[in-house]
């Protein structure tokens, strides 16, 4: 490559680190090779993970890792922007919310999830039980969940309610409050609705996530106690 990734992407607090190289030359064309190549950058917690490329040959290979390093740089920008206001990271209402529901130790919690990029888990409600997944997307915790009890899924952004809606107050309810709709503990009725379809037998809405800094703060109990709800810590927008 003609430049470093220091130079070409400039982030000197958080440059990418070479792990291993491996290449493996093409026993019948001596122009072509495979390469893997380990990195550690920043992953979308914001925080440093191991990243195997693999490319067929050098343009290839350098194509992979260019647009890793563009990855790396927005992240290590947004990562010290945060860090300037004391932030963690970026947070969407409804993992705030599931968080919340589930009662989840926010400081354990957080330690996992700095080991792996998703936590898969379930809870109960009044209305029946809800499979959550909270995740790291480019600095911002999202959550997925099935609400089995109410009949409402989020998968991306999109909720799917397992009925069906008249298709008048369909037509007329993107831009507006998604609590008009309908009513779902893990979402706020004040989210708003950008594109609404109906099926035979459920509805789709797309929603506007905003996602708001929030910070973590060490209480600095024993660790004896990471099973309590006020071990590790509290969380604060």
């Amino acid at each position: 490559m003609p430049d470093t990734p220091r130079h070409r992407h400039g982030f000197p607090d958080m440059p990418i680190r070479i792990v291993t190289i491996g290449v493996r030359a093409s026993p019948t064309l001596l122009a072509c090779f495979d390469g893997v190549i380990e990195l550690e950058m920043l992953g979308h917690g914001l925080t440093p993970v191991i990243v195997r490329v693999n490319g067929y040959g050098l343009r290839d290979l350098e194509r992979r890792l260019d647009a890793l390093l563009v990855a790396h740089s927005r992240r290590a920008k947004l990562r010290q922007s945060l860090q300037a206001s004391n932030q963690r990271g970026l947070i969407e209402d409804p993992a705030r919310r599931v968080l919340d529901l589930a009662e989840m130790n926010v400081g354990v919690t957080m330690k996992l999830l700095e080991k792996q990029n998703w936590l898969k888990f379930q809870y109960h409600l009044c209305t029946g039980s809800v499979t959550a997944t909270l995740y790291w997307h480019e600095g911002a915790l999202k959550a997925e969940f099935i609400n089995y009890g109410n009949g409402v899924r989020l998968i991306d952004g999109e909720v799917n309610a397992w009925r069906t809606i008249p298709a008048k107050v369909i037509a007329s309810r993107p831009g507006k409050r998604l609590g008009m709709l309908l009513k779902d503990p893990q979402l706020s009725p004040d989210l708003i609705v950008l594109a609404a379809t109906r099926a035979p037998r459920d509805t789709n809405l797309t929603l506007a996530l905003p996602a708001t800094p929030f910070s973590i703060r060490l209480a600095g109990h024993d660790h004896s106690q990471a099973g309590s709800k006020e071990f590790g810590s509290s969380w604060t927008a």
